[in-house]
């Protein structure tokens, strides 16, 4: 049907127009009738039944089908549901998914450094920020706003090393036992992180080892060590006390054959030597690692050793020096 749109005006009494408005027949002032009404064109029934289709933002006459207007704006609330996140549905017109290591207070104030350039605002902001630095929750734990930074920085760790999201939120909780046993107090945050980041990978079987991670943490390899063993006991405090039982893996202890094998998987995909030679450096690192000779050896020269050693005999020419550079040791630690 064509679109058309009529605005029928019910008349008005006997009038005359004047430059300085309307006017009755007497000369009293008239107000305008504004009883403007709008009538379908095409069935033209009065009262009309008109109804307002937001789903296509029409304007449809009810009675004959007729479309009497397009694109009309929605001018109901929004809402935006996280059923998925929190269980159920949750209209909410602000916010966004909540977390539940964060508690339920996910509003906060932030004062913005804008306020046509008298410098005030910026002064609050930085008042502000170190407020909340220097603060801390109830029991000498982190606030809602630390432990979000905290989160934050996680959250890009590990994405610059690739985890997956199961990695993060594992970490997340790791950071949160550790904030509840005040491991974290007079530490460095950046390490306490790094240490949560190594348990969590740790746990889900996504070997990191302590050098990947210093990298991207710039934390030095000693002072990691230290806070990662207080990690992993209040960790394991914390599970005790829930009646958890876990294996090795999963209470922070590396295991040399798994931290081979997930070593010996990146390395493969990094230098694209593909998966004859990746299954076949899984078997030779079975048995390598039951072997004394090579007890002490940290994962690192374990799985690189074994990946040079397959690709001697595939007949794979892949120089040392790569294998080297992508393992992170030195080329007489692979030969031994």
């Amino acid at each position: 049907m064509p679109l058309s749109s009529h605005r029928i005006a019910a008349p008005l009494p006997h009038c005359h127009s004047h430059a300085n408005g309307l006017q009755g027949k007497y000369g009293q002032p008239v107000a305008p009738n504004l009883a403007v009404r709008h009538l379908c064109p095409n069935c033209q029934i009065d009262p009309p039944n008109i109804i307002e289709e937001y789903s296509h933002g029409d304007l449809v006459c009810a009675d004959c089908g007729t479309i009497l207007g397009d694109r009309i704006v929605d001018t109901r609330s929004e809402s935006q549901t996280f059923a998925g996140d929190e269980g159920g549905d949750d209209p909410s017109r602000v916010g966004g998914p909540s977390n539940p290591l964060l508690g339920n207070a996910t509003l906060e104030t932030s004062i913005s450094a804008r306020d046509g350039r008298t410098g005030i605002s910026r002064d609050l902001q930085r008042a502000q920020s170190r407020a909340n630095q220097s603060a801390s929750g109830p029991g000498g734990r982190a606030t809602q706003a630390q432990l979000q930074a905290a989160f934050g920085r996680i959250g890009e760790m590990c994405d610059s090393m690739q985890l997956p999201r199961a990695v993060v939120e594992s970490a997340q909780h790791v950071y949160v036992i550790a904030d509840e046993a005040k491991v974290a107090k007079g530490k460095n945050d950046d390490a306490v992180i790094a240490a949560c980041i190594i348990f969590a990978c740790r746990a889900a079987g996504a070997e990191r080892s302590f050098r990947e991670v210093t990298k991207v943490t710039r934390v030095s390899k000693s002072e990691l060590g230290r806070v990662f063993t207080n990690v992993r006991s209040a960790v394991m405090a914390e599970n005790a006390r829930k009646g958890i039982t876990e294996d090795k893996t999963r209470q922070g202890l590396s295991n040399s054959n798994n931290s081979a094998e997930g070593l010996l998987g990146r390395f493969c995909n990094y230098l694209d030597l593909g998966n004859a030679i990746f299954n076949a450096s899984k078997h030779i690192a079975v048995a390598a690692v039951a072997k004394s000779a090579i007890d002490g050896r940290s994962p690192l020269s374990i799985a690189a050793g074994v990946l040079y050693f397959t690709t001697i005999l595939f007949e794979k020419s892949t120089p040392s020096k790569d294998i080297a550079d992508i393992a992170g040791v030195s080329e007489s630690t692979i030969k031994l």
